[in-house]
Order: structure tokens, then C-alpha cells, then sequence
């Protein structure tokens, strides 16, 4: 059996990505976190379901705030 643990858009600017999701999906984003190791940030949507209980939507994007990797 497979599990469905995140889909992944990946967008110029977090910006961008939140409003591309706000107009294709009709749908905002939750809060997300950075991943300062990989200098990302994202914003996140449950889209878990009875099969597939802790998937989520991620959009992710490089953070301009941080170092390079």
C-alpha cells in the first residue's frame, strides 16, 4: 500500500504561490515554516482524508530572507 504524504507546488515567491492557489483553487493557505537548511519557506493546506489522513498541500518557495544553502 502507498500513502500519500504531501503534493508540492513550487512557486517564484511564496507570494505568487498563495495567490495561484487563491485563484485556481479558491482556497487560502494555512501558515507553514521555513526550512532554514534549504533556505525554503511554504504555506500548507490539509487535504488529509479517511486513506490518507496526514496528507497535506504544500507550496513552497525560496526565502529571500535567508542564506543561500
Amino acid at each position: 500500500m502507498t500513502d500519500v504524504d504531501h503534493l508540492v507546488v513550487a512557486a517564484r515567491s511564496l507570494d505568487d504561490g498563495v495567490a495561484w492557489c487563491e485563484a485556481t483553487l479558491g482556497i487560502t493557505p494555512g501558515p507553514g515554516g521555513k526550512h532554514r537548511l534549504m533556505s525554503t519557506h511554504n504555506r500548507l493546506l490539509d487535504i488529509g482524508s479517511a486513506m490518507f489522513p496526514r496528507a497535506y498541500f504544500e507550496i513552497i518557495a525560496i526565502d529571500p530572507e535567508l542564506p543561500a544553502p
